[in-house]
């Protein structure tokens, strides 16, 4: 590792520290932790159309938001979701969203969750951020090497009122500090390629050029791929 790789690595350690400093502290009384979440959403959303139907503005405890507020599932609130998509304000969240993250739809039709500027926030890197210095404190040895994280694009189409959707770990990935993105072995760029077999080519072909410690993705068959192109291309590549 150079000076400079190390240096860096520094500062970012010293930037997750701090987020998981915030999350420790937070577990100290995780049931008024989660309370004062909770609250805090519901006054923000008072004046929702969904907050006004289930009288949010009236909600100052856990019980009472249980009482008010039935269990839904995603199809119970899609006629909500479907005109927030459709670029209607003031519906399930005071803030308008930025984006949406799209499920892949394995299990129904896709899911759209908006994300707003609040979402985007501290409270969003706090969660990648405490995970990696947690992820570093047992593994050190990651910190000397490079990682190969696997995501879907952040930006896989737009819906009717032109907000963007697509893969939040995508967009994580996409707008990490360029700092932070040294760490990384494989730039943004090629996980926007479109012909499946040529990513996973590029990914592969790129990542045995470096010093992979670590490797991340929320679908481990993503990896299986990685194996299969390095099998496939493998005398190529040599």
């Amino acid at each position: 590792m150079s000076l400079i790789d190390e240096i860096i690595g520094r500062i970012i350690a010293q930037v997750v520290g701090r987020s998981a400093k915030r999350f420790e502290k937070a577990t100290k009384d995780p049931r008024k932790t989660q309370e004062d979440k909770l609250l805090g959403i519901i006054r923000k959303n008072a004046n929702t159309e969904y907050g006004k139907r289930y009288n949010f503005a009236a909600i100052h405890s856990i019980a009472e938001y249980q009482k008010q507020v039935p269990v839904v599932t995603y199809e119970d609130i899609r006629p909500y979701m479907d005109r927030v998509v459709e670029g209607e304000s003031n519906i399930l969240t005071a803030e308008d969203p930025i984006g949406f993250a799209q499920t892949s739809g394995t299990t129904g039709n896709p899911k759209y969750i908006p994300i707003t500027p609040t979402c985007k926030g501290r409270e969003h890197r706090d969660v990648t951020q405490t995970w990696m210095c947690h992820s570093w404190a047992a593994h050190p040895h990651i910190m000397a090497g490079k990682s190969v994280s696997l995501v879907s694009p952040a930006v896989e189409g737009y819906t009717p009122s032109g907000m963007p959707y697509g893969s939040a770990s995508g967009q994580i990935y996409r707008d990490m500090p360029p700092v932070v993105a040294k760490m990384y072995a494989v730039p943004y760029p090629v996980f926007e390629i479109e012909d499946y077999q040529a990513k996973y080519y590029a990914i592969m072909r790129i990542a045995l050029g470096e010093d992979v410690r670590s490797v991340f993705t929320a679908n481990p068959s993503s990896i299986l791929k990685m194996c299969e192109k390095a099998n496939e291309f493998g005398e190529t590549i040599i």
